[in-house]
């Protein structure tokens, strides 16, 4: 009997089939690795033995969690991408797409492939370059515009600091064509949203980047946050155009009750900062506050605003301070 066959046969013994099948499985699902790698862990394993083959090619919800769209220039991707797909069956799929798609071309593939995909997409994320307002508004826009019922965690990153403010405070997109029941966590930068979005009122985690069209002032913004009230995780990074002037301004505005909220993000105008955790009531049991939030002038003074946020934040689980402390 020669080596192969001993090994082979060892394997066997050691390995049920059900077993086996719970290790590829985790394999696809391995937050730890990248798509990539676990796709490759996969591939190889297929190779591993006739037995081994067998069952990873009758395993369609494994090859659904590694959907990779990579765009580096390799040709080959494209007839992996189509096999890794055709083994997915009627799987919910996993997709990532990366790099630099061909935006001008007609036959590009995830502009061909997507579209037909997005009924059956569970998570997505789309981390590539967008230079131009025109690649927005007539790529990945319309790419997004698709009805998505099993989709839960969607998360968007266009890259590449193109010199421009994307104009979209009277014509949002259309994200997932307003169907989206299922989806729970959501970020995007770079991406236009709509305050209507019926699907916000679903998530339990919310997170808006640079350059994302969002909500314009504070007054709109704890309006939408008023229907969120499953949010575990708040992250606000995008621009709120029109600025809160002043402390007493803060205490007409409307509370919004997150009893769920344990983690709350806030980077911009300070005094926008200052209204939303102020306006914002959080979880009973404790909620993490993180800020980075800049001055646009001496009036307030960065000391006031300071004060205020420990008050608000802070202050009721101090217990002791040293008597030396007089001021920050």
């Amino acid at each position: 009997m020669s080596s192969t066959n001993i090994m082979t046969k060892n394997i066997k013994y050691f390995l049920s089939r059900d077993l086996l099948w719970s290790i590829f499985d985790l394999i696809s699902i391995d937050a730890n690795d990248q798509m990539h790698d676990r796709l490759r862990a996969v591939l190889c394993s297929t190779h591993v033995c006739r037995e081994w083959r067998e069952l990873l090619l009758q395993s369609s919800s494994i090859w659904g969690r590694l959907v990779l769209f990579k765009f580096d220039g390799v040709l080959h991707h494209k007839a992996l991408l189509l096999a890794v797909i055709q083994r997915s069956g009627s799987s919910p799929l996993w997709i990532e797409v990366y790099g630099r798609p061909t935006v001008n071309d007609p036959q590009d593939l995830l502009r061909l492939l997507l579209p037909t995909l997005w009924c059956k997409v569970e998570r997505i994320k789309l981390q590539a370059e967008c230079l131009t307002q025109k690649a927005l508004e007539e790529y990945y826009l319309p790419l997004l515009n698709y009805p998505a019922p099993l989709l839960q965690q969607a998360h968007f990153i266009l890259y590449g600091r193109p010199a421009w403010a994307p104009p979209f405070d009277t014509r949002p997109a259309a994200l997932f064509l307003n169907t989206a029941p299922c989806l729970l966590d959501f970020s995007a930068e770079c991406i236009p949203i709509s305050i209507h979005a019926t699907w916000l009122s679903g998530l339990t985690s919310l997170e808006t980047g640079p350059l994302s069209s969002f909500t314009k002032n504070v007054r709109e913004t704890l309006e939408v946050l008023g229907r969120m009230t499953q949010l575990r995780t708040l992250i606000f990074d995008h621009d709120i155009s029109e600025n809160v002037r002043s402390m007493e301004e803060i205490s007409a505005l409307p509370a919004v009750h997150l009893k769920h909220l344990t983690y709350m993000a806030i980077r911009g105008y300070s005094l926008n900062g200052l209204a939303l955790v102020d306006r914002v009531k959080r979880s009973p049991s404790g909620c993490l506050v993180n800020f980075g939030l800049y001055t646009l002038s001496s009036t307030p003074s960065p000391i006031a605003v300071v004060t205020a946020l420990f008050n608000n934040v802070f202050a009721d689980n101090v217990r002791y301070l040293y008597s030396t402390l007089t001021s920050f």
